[in-house]
């Protein structure tokens, strides 16, 4: 998942770029879906290009107001947080950032996530009371952090699909697609506080119901030809 230097070294206190974390992360996770980019700053040519091209199509980062990347710079403590609340299923988790004492220099665009990922143990403080979100994430820094999600979340690289009346997929991350299929008839499924990085292809179900409940889904696609089918979005879900 992170590879050492030529040298021998690990350079473990090394600052981390945009680029570099998300290819970690593709690794970790084993996305392989991808779309076009298009940023000024990221070459076809560029080593990151594909990576940067599977954590836009999973939805887990974005570029900036200016159609740039950044992919060269150092990802910061918070950016890392909202990166990661939008691959691990984090409903019902949160922490107290108001226990740390400079909780007043996070931003508000990465509050939420920094709560729910600290909630689940990913991002923590330091010694000194601080729970730093401005410093750049060090290699080391990230190694603890991928290392403890590839621990403790289910990821399931394979492309489930659902056929059974009542299926609950419930707490894990999908890497790539689940399919609702078309025997599902009009029968029921829910998708219960998980992560799809790629598409929700919902085939079948009636009704009475696809219910996707405090989840996040990348992309979702409902052909369903044989007769309605009725997807209902509850509690979180985006």
């Amino acid at each position: 998942i992170i590879k050492g230097y030529p040298d021998g070294r690990f350079l473990p206190d090394e600052k981390v770029s945009r680029a570099e974390f998300i290819s970690m992360v593709n690794r970790a996770l084993g996305n392989t879906s991808t779309g076009s980019i298009r940023f000024s700053d990221v070459s076809s040519g560029a080593w990151y290009y594909s990576d940067v091209s599977k954590a836009v199509t999973a939805g887990f980062v974005s570029g900036f107001n200016d159609g740039t990347f950044r992919p060269n710079h150092k990802i910061t403590r918070q950016e890392a947080a909202v990166m990661l609340a939008r691959i691990v299923p984090t409903y019902g988790y949160s922490a107290n950032l108001n226990r740390f004492a400079d909780y007043r220099s996070i931003d508000d665009w990465a509050y939420t996530a920094l709560s729910k990922v600290s909630g689940k143990g990913y991002i923590s403080g330091y010694t000194d009371g601080k729970i730093h979100p401005l410093d750049s994430l060090t290699r080391a820094q990230a190694a603890k952090i991928i290392s403890d999600i590839t621990a403790k979340e289910t990821i399931v690289t394979t492309d489930p699909v659902v056929k059974k009346d009542g299926t609950k997929l419930s707490g894990r991350i999908y890497s790539n697609n689940v399919t609702i299929h078309k025997d599902l008839d009009d029968d029921d499924a829910t998708v219960d506080n998980c992560v799809i990085l790629g598409k929700l292809i919902v085939q079948g179900g009636g009704d009475n119901t696809v219910t996707v409940n405090n989840s996040r889904i990348a992309n979702a696609v409902v052909n369903r030809s044989a007769d309605s089918v009725k997807v209902l979005a509850k509690g979180e879900t985006a």
